[in-house]
């Protein structure tokens, strides 16, 4: 849990900071008075049966109680008191101490095996060091050790990420459309309307600002140390762009386009676009018609080449689907106009079904009426 008292955490500070310290052991529990004096000894069952304890040096040494002969050997090896006090609130290793780093890698997974008791620091599954609290399922631990050399790394590997980060953002800094993109790989929403230095900002808020966030991880992920293709990357973002305008949607456990079921899993869902171009540019028209972004128009204008239709005229059957579901017309719109490709007969569908609706004339839509809806 947080420290909470002031002349601790400098002195935790102070320790921190130190290049010396390599390793300290200290309470995971806030001293309440001056005069609170804890301590304990550090031992654990060894697989033949003695205890594992934690000695004078450093060293981690089996103790065994089988026999006389061994008892006599292990109570000249006295297990090393850990003691603290608000005012010494750690027991360090330093560099002069001469501690090899046998020793200290052998004492370090020695600790790491005591988790009732010790909660290990630099395991972001047992400690948060932005909230600086333990977490997890030891939380409760009464002790915690830090092996600094470890944690200098990870410090330094955060600065780094950092920089790379807002080197990347920066290259972004002048094209909304990246700016989006980027958004929406990292799971925001942004639309239309936002502008550049809103857009500059939502990204930098979401991935420099704030280093715990799951959006920095996925940036580093996408940006910075791709696990993933070019091509998967683009089918993410318009997997994503899909969910956030609700052209793609959770049904029955899957991810479902019109009456298509991607997958269970975004991994498998990428794998489903990947191999089904027909569907792939399907949804690039019917995300552009949904969102009305500049840069998704001019993809859908690109990649939709049928016989006898435009990229615009598949948008259009796209947005009467749209209507046909938002006006309550039909909960399945895609079985409706699943064989229809020209805007004329996807008009007279949703007209029919306006009349059947018994709704007044004033509902009823033509054609160049929907081509002027979607800026044709």
């Amino acid at each position: 849990m947080a420290l909470s008292n002031p002349t601790q955490r400098r002195s935790q500070k102070a320790v921190t900071e130190d290049p010396n310290v390599i390793l300290r052991i200290g309470r995971n529990r806030p001293f309440t008075s001056n005069k609170q004096l804890f301590s304990t000894t550090l031992e654990k069952e060894s697989p033949s049966g003695g205890t594992l304890s934690m000695t004078k040096g450093w060293r981690v040494v089996e103790r065994k109680f089988g026999n006389e002969k061994e008892m006599k050997e292990a109570c000249k090896v006295a297990p090393l008191n850990i003691e603290v006090s608000r005012s010494k609130p750690n027991i360090v290793i330093r560099k002069q101490d001469g501690v090899s780093e046998k020793v200290l890698n052998e004492l370090v997974d020695f600790l790491r095996d005591i988790p009732s008791l010790l909660i290990d620091r630099n395991n972001r599954d047992q400690y948060d060091p932005f909230l600086d609290q333990a977490v997890g399922t030891n939380a409760s631990a009464e002790w915690f050790f830090e092996d600094m050399r470890t944690a200098r790394k990870q410090k330094v590997s955060v600065n780094e990420d950092t920089i790379q980060i807002g080197a990347k953002i920066h290259e972004m800094k002048g094209n909304a459309t990246k700016l989006r993109d980027a958004l929406f790989l990292i799971g925001e929403a942004p639309s239309k309307e936002d502008e550049l230095e809103d857009l500059y900002f939502m990204l930098s808020n979401k991935v420099i600002d704030d280093p715990k966030s799951k959006s920095r991880q996925l940036f580093i992920k996408y940006f910075i140390n791709p696990d993933m293709s070019d091509k998967e990357v683009d089918i993410l973002k318009w997997l994503n762009k899909g969910l956030s305008f609700g052209v793609i949607e959770q049904r029955g456990g899957f991810l479902v386009y019109g009456s298509e079921r991607l997958g269970v899993s975004e991994r498998e869902a990428i794998e489903h676009l990947g191999f089904s171009a027909d569907i792939f540019k399907s949804l690039k028209v019917a995300v552009s018609n949904k969102s009305g972004m500049k840069e998704d128009i001019e993809v859908a204008n690109k990649v939709v080449e049928t016989v006898g239709s435009t990229a615009d005229i598949s948008r259009a059957i796209a947005h009467v689907s749209d209507m046909l579901k938002s006006k309550g017309l039909s909960s399945r719109p895609d079985l409706i106009l699943k064989k229809i490709d020209n805007l004329e007969d996807a008009v007279a569908k949703y007209n029919e079904k306006v009349k059947e609706a018994d709704l007044p004339k004033t509902e009823f839509i033509t054609v160049d009426g929907i081509l002027a809806e979607i800026g044709a």
